[in-house]
């Protein structure tokens, strides 16, 4: 069964006409020998997907944010993109049946909404799923709500619908009773200038007969008051009446009930799990162990005492969006950042590594330079340069990245934690015509 977002965008393309004499001495032929090949670089991308298989120890699943979904069977070692032939695009949420790991489900479009947002294209029974859906970003829409499917996607109802300014921000069912389900509505817009996290839409539901009824739990005891902005929710498998909700609010944080949503418990306001909530705010339980919860953030958390405390658990990079783990093994881990997807089989002791190319460049441009190179600003890492003719790509060549504050140039070796927090790097944009060292233009973005 699949419970997660989807967002939906719509958008247009303005294109300013070509000056006519240009159209006209155009020859098509000129580019018609030309094909496509990858040059690099063998570096992980943003990601805020992952799913895993119980009956598959070593098959993974990520969602990139503009490549598709890319699929492991050797623990993470290595990947391999899996929807080309089908659809690309952004990947917001992946499912695997537990009945039947054939079986996956998809949902495109990006959860996170940042100025760079971009729109998709579109247990015991795989037919059964469930779709919280936000909507598009960037005013009121009707595709908001909870959404049901019992034919394999084939047909869906809208179960739950709040208002066309309020979308559903997570889902999570309890284990032992697939019937019963708990929604978190957000009210939020996304404009190029500005995000409004938080309004009179937000709030807390269950449905105890499969989505066929809902009752608000949004002002039952011990849960904040005033405005609810983002909300992340858990079910405990080990204990099914104990459930946690991360809350974006004034009084916002960890909240816990212990009897099935009916009363709740502030537990934990740590700032570091309430950093940029409209941005991460999911939590997620141990399927063995009633104490043991997971948050995300700009790094990753666990609670053994249920949710009381929070501790840093050291992963390959920052920004975590998403976590999977295994409902067999506790173990056995897949996590989606903005390095991109890591494996752990030991709990998160240790991770493997983010080498598959799926880096997200908000800038690419050439030199002139003969062979001419390649540079590029990654999302949430380095700006790279380097040969376009090297037979593997830029990332196996003399790859040379500049750091803003002290204008030097580095080889391939992790940068500071401070220069990778929040800072994109996006240069050299246009590079000097003859002198690699020059960049002509230059930027950051936080």
């Amino acid at each position: 069964m699949f419970v997660r977002t989807l967002i939906l965008a719509a958008g247009t393309l303005g294109v300013l006409p070509l000056r006519s004499a240009l159209a006209q001495a155009y020859d098509s032929t000129v580019f018609a020998a030309l094909t496509w090949r990858e040059i690099g670089i063998f570096r992980g991308g943003r990601s805020v997907a992952v799913a895993g298989s119980a009956a598959r120890p070593n098959e993974y699943w990520f969602g990139t944010v503009g490549g598709g979904v890319f699929k492991t069977t050797d623990g993470g070692n290595t990947w391999l993109p899996v929807t080309d032939k089908y659809f690309g695009g952004t990947v917001g949420a992946i499912g695997v049946s537990e009945s039947n790991p054939d079986i996956v489900y998809v949902g495109t479009g990006e959860f996170p909404i940042r100025g760079n947002v971009s729109h998709g294209d579109g247990p015991k029974n795989s037919d059964l799923v469930y779709v919280a859906a936000q909507g598009h970003a960037f005013g009121p829409n009707p595709e908001r709500g909870v959404y049901k499917t019992t034919d394999g996607g084939k047909t869906w109802t809208k179960v739950l619908f709040r208002n066309d300014s309020t979308g559903a921000a997570d889902l999570a069912l309890d284990p032992a009773n697939p019937d019963v389900l708990y929604a978190g509505f957000w009210q939020v817009v996304r404009r190029p200038w500005i995000l409004v996290s938080g309004g009179a839409g937000g709030g807390l539901f269950k449905s105890s007969d499969a989505g066929a009824h809902w009752t608000e739990l949004t002002k039952n005891p011990g849960l904040p008051t005033g405005l609810w902005g983002n909300i992340g929710i858990a079910v405990s498998p080990a204990k099914p009446a104990r459930v946690w909700a991360l809350i974006e609010a004034d009084s916002g944080g960890v909240y816990r009930s212990d009897d099935s949503g009916s009363t709740w418990k502030h537990v934990n306001s740590d700032h570091k799990l309430r950093e940029r909530a409209w941005y991460y705010s999911k939590v997620f339980a141990d399927p063995k162990d009633s104490n043991t919860v997971w948050a995300v953030n700009t790094n990753l958390y666990k609670s053994t005492d249920a949710g009381t405390t929070f501790r840093r658990v050291i992963d390959p990079h920052g920004d975590n969006h998403d976590l999977w783990i295994a409902p067999n093994d506790p173990a056995r881990l897949i996590e989606a950042n903005d390095g991109g997807p890591n494996v752990s089989f030991n709990g998160g002791k240790t991770w493997t590594d983010q080498d598959v190319a799926t880096a997200q460049f908000y800038h690419v441009e050439t030199t002139n330079h003969f062979p001419y190179r390649v540079c590029g600003a990654q999302q949430d890492n380095s700006g790279v340069c380097g040969p376009s003719r090297w037979p593997a790509g830029i990332d196996r060549g003399p790859v040379v990245r500049r750091c803003w504050r002290i204008g030097l140039y580095r080889g391939p070796t992790r940068q500071p934690r401070h220069h990778l927090r929040r800072r994109q790097f996006r240069l050299p944009r246009t590079a000097g015509p003859q002198d690699r060292h020059l960049p002509v233009h230059q930027s950051l973005a936080r």
